[in-house]
């Protein structure tokens, strides 16, 4: 059908019933194949055509279906057949010279055997690299996940997919990996758009190309080429190939309009056609309180350095405000595992005081190896600000924290969150601390606290003179504070933020976490323990899923099997839980993981009825309109 570059010739699929009872097709370029009784809906006009159209038809009109009152189309032929006539047939089709007759293919799609798919000329191609099938079947080869790649064609099973290496990742249906860039620190936004801020870290490329970029506080950094996509009426110029930061995760099979959202909702924009976003300082225009306005935006490229720290001293120059600051360039601490008793102290109330720094403070040996022991004679730490990103605490006990007649209304005392500073902490724990507002943590207003697998034991809270009564043992949470029971970022499950012991704002006194410490370690496929967030000395707990259920990475407990799936396996062998069996082509199974007894017998798979059909593994029949290629 004319040539391929104007999109004509490839696979249609069937999409739905128009008004006459005969299916439309469409492919994948965005042509339609439909009959239309009359084109033009005029008495006298072209009756009875089948046509090839970029408009999608009606499905509710009785004639002139791309409802236009005129017979606009790139292809048709007179019949009334109740499909498009197959085989080879003369056309009348207008090549981009005016209208002539060409011989036209119109050929069911084949059934193809596992590793291969039908073509345009209704044989069977294999796969291509990235891609595979499974089974015989007349759908296409499916993509390999993201971080997987497919490095050969004609691939007949999920498990030619293979992982990519840590530090690299791809997209769906990629040929290889890619090695990802490194971080990237971004300073210079004005006040209002200041958690745009931070350490950027690498995320997936985009379509063109291009990677895009995340800090801690949920904003992105990326490439697009249209921001306002088709919604561009108005806009002397649609094209804006602009990198930008938004707080919206941009899409990566989107050509433009990465965000979706019809319109250019950014927080700060600069435009180039540069493969990465710019380095060194640039103009860009930057979403403040009093408007758009041009800011001087520096990016460079984050290379932190690890310190080895195994006494005091030396964390003390690490991370306290009149020690030597070297945390001011985001640098992380690598503690060894010992107890840290006050030698050179921030003051006589504090041992540690962070002003205006980020990197990390990480236990480089077990959880909680690494013991801050303020011996009941001093608060711990206390954070003023992080500056341009946050301050992270990995596997470090807080160890009675406090000293409360030097200060009647303090609060914090084995760790204080002070305003406008962001502390994450993972695995830590928070033990014997005593301070009028917190005996753990204190929250200050303004200011960004979350705590991952954190245990709270054993804290108090005296009650200052004049104050409420509702003070937190545990944490005195002021500002912004979330506790979760589940594992961080980039491990496995994902937590959901404001989980966990917040009462009315504060943990209140004598409340203590069930959360354990441990590690995310998770279960091995097929098996789950209690939660994703375990102790490694219970990880034989781990069970085997029963009937209908199956675990994958990305959950913790057995999860029923979707739709089109089910598993009859009764716990014999792990292995057959990793994943749901898909119900077989000419049945179905609608129920959506909501009822074990739906999934837990290949009886569960209903026969589709008379006229209908179903793939493997589907939900739903489908009537039976022919696929076209």
């Amino acid at each position: 059908m004319c040539s391929d570059s104007l999109g004509y010739n490839s696979r249609y699929e069937a999409e739905a019933f128009t008004r006459s009872g005969r299916w439309y097709y469409k492919n994948s370029n965005g042509f339609y194949i439909y009959w239309d009784p009359n084109c033009d809906g005029a008495i006298g006009g072209l009756t009875d055509l089948w046509i090839v159209n970029p408009v999608k038809p009606s499905t509710t009109a009785e004639n002139d279906l791309d409802d236009d009152g005129k017979c606009r189309f790139h292809a048709y032929i007179p019949s009334t057949e109740e499909t498009p006539p197959s085989g080879t047939n003369s056309w009348r089709i207008n090549c981009g010279h005016g209208f002539s007759y060409a011989d036209i293919s119109v050929l069911g799609a084949a059934t193809c055997p596992e590793g291969k798919e039908p073509d345009n000329s209704g044989l069977c191609s294999p796969c291509s690299a990235g891609f595979y099938s499974d089974s015989a079947s007349t759908d296409l080869c499916f993509p390999c996940p993201s971080n997987h790649y497919g490095p050969t064609p004609g691939a007949t099973s999920s498990d030619a997919c293979v992982a990519c290496e840590p530090g690299k990742s791809s997209n769906e249906a990629s040929v290889e990996c890619y090695t990802n860039p490194l971080p990237l620190l971004v300073s210079g936004m004005c006040d209002s758009a200041v958690n745009a801020n931070g350490v950027y870290e690498s995320q997936k490329p985009t379509k063109s190309g291009r990677w895009y970029f995340k800090n801690g506080n949920g904003y992105f950094l990326y490439w697009d080429y249209n921001c306002h996509g088709d919604n561009f009426e108005g806009h002397s110029n649609p094209h804006y190939e602009r990198w930008m930061f938004e707080n919206t995760e941009p899409s990566t099979t989107a050509d433009e309009d990465l965000d979706g959202d019809g319109q250019c909702g950014y927080i700060g924009r600069l435009s180039t056609t540069s493969q990465s976003p710019p380095n060194g300082t640039n103009t860009w225009s930057v979403a403040c309180s009093s408007g758009f306005v041009e800011r001087n935006i520096t990016i460079a490229p984050f290379e932190p350095t690890d310190r080895s720290i195994d006494n005091t001293q030396k964390l003390f120059d690490f991370i306290s405000a009149n020690g030597e600051n070297v945390m001011a360039g985001g640098d992380r601490a690598l503690v060894a595992p010992r107890t840290y008793l006050c030698g050179t102290c921030h003051s006589e109330v504090t041992m540690f005081q962070a002003a205006q720094l980020y990197g990390s403070v990480v236990c480089s040996g077990d959880a909680l190896g690494c013991v801050l022991d303020g011996i009941g004679q001093r608060f711990i730490m206390e954070v003023i600000g992080t500056s341009i990103s946050s301050l992270k605490i990995v596997g470090v006990k807080f160890f009675m924290g406090g000293r409360t007649q030097y200060c009647a209304n303090c609060g914090g005392a084995g760790l204080s969150v002070g305003a406008s500073a962001v502390v994450i902490v993972e695995f830590c724990s928070f033990e014997q601390g005593s301070a009028p507002l917190g005996g753990g943590v204190a929250v200050a207003s303004g200011s960004s606290f979350k705590a991952y697998g954190t245990l709270f034991k054993g804290n108090n809270a005296t009650t200052p003179q004049g104050s409420a009564t509702n003070v937190g043992a545990d944490l005195q949470n002021e500002g912004g504070a979330a506790i979760f029971d589940k594992c961080p970022d980039k491990w496995v499950g994902i937590p959901e933020e404001g989980h966990g012991l917040d009462t009315g704002g504060f943990i209140a006194t004598g409340v203590t976490s069930s959360f354990g410490i441990g590690s995310c370690t998770v279960c091995p496929l097929g098996l789950a323990g209690s939660s994703v967030w375990h102790d490694p000395a219970y990880a034989s707990s781990c069970s085997i899923c029963p009937l209908g259920k199956y675990r994958s990475l990305e959950v913790a407990g057995c999860t029923i099997c979707g739709a089109g799936k089910y598993l009859d396996d009764d716990g014999t062998r792990a292995s057959l839980h990793a994943a749901c069996i898909g119900c077989e082509a000419g049945r179905y199974l609608s129920d959506e993981g909501l009822s074990i007894d739906s999934h837990d017998s290949i009886a569960d798979c209903a026969m589709c009825g008379a006229g209908r059909y179903s793939s493997v593994g589907s939900p739903v029949c489908t009537s039976c309109g022919k696929v076209l290629g």
